[in-house]
């Protein structure tokens, strides 16, 4: 696709209106939303456990348990890598939600949704992965989100963000389109 292309960055969002230059849609840009939200308090514990296992193996470990450590740090870098950031975009035909460096994906067509709303998680819901009553959630960081209704099952997913109006109506727009 070409065109021009124009980035808006402010309060950790980032939108991107791409122009359309496809005789065969409409001459109104497409637009996509993009948000990126860095887990920064997950990422300062995971660097404070690898600092800490390292101290405590130079230190008061002997050197056979040398292997498991080593196992234990790498497994806390890979683990931050995989879920240091949470992605969202939404585009004209479907929502990616990624973790880290999109090794992590779930894609959405918004040809599947019923409904989209906005929604609070409790605190005890947490961060990253998770399955609650009657949905998944992707978060990160914080507790707003917006939660998408699918039309041929029960089964729902929220989408946890710093920014849940603009993610909302970037949806709630598309749908009714």
């Amino acid at each position: 696709m070409s065109g021009k292309k124009q980035v808006f960055l402010g309060n950790s969002k980032q939108y991107t209106y791409l122009e359309n230059r496809n005789p065969k849609r409409s001459s109104f840009p497409a637009m996509e939303y993009r948000n990126i939200q860095t887990g920064k308090p997950f990422l300062w514990i995971t660097i404070f456990l690898f600092v800490i296992v390292f101290w405590v193996q130079f230190n008061f470990l002997p050197e056979e348990f040398f292997s498991l450590s080593l196992a234990f740090s790498i497994l806390l870098m890979v683990f931050a890598f995989l879920f240091y950031r949470l992605k969202t975009t939404v585009n004209d035909h479907e929502i990616v939600v990624s973790f880290g460096l999109g090794l992590i994906e779930k894609r959405i067509s918004l040809s599947k949704i019923l409904r989209v709303n906005k929604v609070r998680n409790p605190i005890y819901i947490g961060w990253g992965i998770r399955f609650g009553p009657g949905y998944t959630l992707y978060n990160i960081r914080g507790f707003d989100a917006v939660e998408i209704e699918f039309k041929d099952r029960k089964w729902r997913f929220r989408i946890g963000t710093n920014d849940q109006e603009g993610l909302h109506r970037a949806i709630a727009s598309r749908l009714k389109a």
